[in-house]
């Protein structure tokens, strides 16, 4: 087991896996709020980490979510190493009515996975493939 270092506002902002094994932690809201509909709003999760070199932080939405028609505004987001201030969720509400959270709801999910850091090199050709540069749909839709 590995341990990343996390400072907290309040103990009710431990990130928290619903169960032993699970990818990600849950994160929560600091404080009430209102989404109104079509709205974007920065949710702040009351914690600061130290994500390690050769690791990435992802939050990404709770599945939680997908019964109401909130999600976060771009996705995935991305906490870096070096990154160290408070964490933020981008919550948006593509609804028609308001969103409420209240302090403590858990609003989207952290998930640290070490990721391969490469080097970019310039060529003038790529190694070919059957697949080639045919991109979306090329397999068909069912």
């Amino acid at each position: 087991m590995h341990f990343l270092n996390i400072i907290v506002d309040d103990d009710l902002f431990i990130p928290q896996r619903a169960h032993p094994g699970d990818a990600g932690a849950d994160l929560r809201s600091t404080e009430d709020h209102v989404i109104h509909p079509k709205e974007t709003k920065l949710v702040n999760t009351g914690i600061k980490v130290e994500i390690p070199y050769g690791y990435v932080g992802y939050l990404i939405s709770r599945s939680g979510h997908g019964k109401y028609p909130v999600s976060l505004a771009n996705c995935i987001g991305v906490i870096d190493h070096t990154y160290r201030g408070y964490v933020f969720a981008r919550l948006e509400n593509r609804s028609a009515e308001d969103f409420i959270i209240k302090r403590g709801d858990r609003i989207c999910q952290l998930i640290i996975q070490r990721v391969e850091l490469v080097e970019y090199r310039v060529t003038q050709a790529l190694t070919s493939t059957v697949r080639g540069e045919a991109g979306f749909g090329s397999t068909g839709v069912q």
